[in-house]
């Protein structure tokens, strides 16, 4: 199993890429996803999404608004490993979100 991670600067965009290994698919058993609000954002009438590649069409929505200080993350704990659609790369893609510093972390098995 491999540690995989990636994280920002505020504001901008963050992907995380499990690069293709041969004709694996992987097999995915934790995944996070946390925003952290650099500055106070006020809300808008649509969530913030971060999208993937590989998965299924996997996304995860977080909220336009935020207090400065404070963080919203999602995470999958599956119990049994979540599968790659198909063999090669797996991305996680956090947006470009003024005020806010994406992390993403997962462990995984190609």
């Amino acid at each position: 199993m491999t540690f995989y991670t990636a994280t920002g600067a505020a504001g901008a965009a963050v992907t995380l890429t499990m690069a293709a290994v041969g004709t694996a698919q992987y097999q995915i058993s934790w995944l996070l996803v946390t925003m952290y609000n650099t500055a106070a954002r006020t809300g808008g009438v649509t969530p913030v999404n971060v999208t993937t590649s590989n998965l299924n069409g996997l996304r995860f929505d977080f909220p336009s608004a935020g207090a400065v200080g404070t963080m919203a993350d999602q995470r999958i704990e599956p119990a049994n490993a979540l599968a790659a659609q198909a063999t090669g790369a797996v991305t996680i893609v956090c947006p470009a979100t003024a005020s806010v510093i994406w992390t993403v972390n997962c462990w995984a098995v190609p």
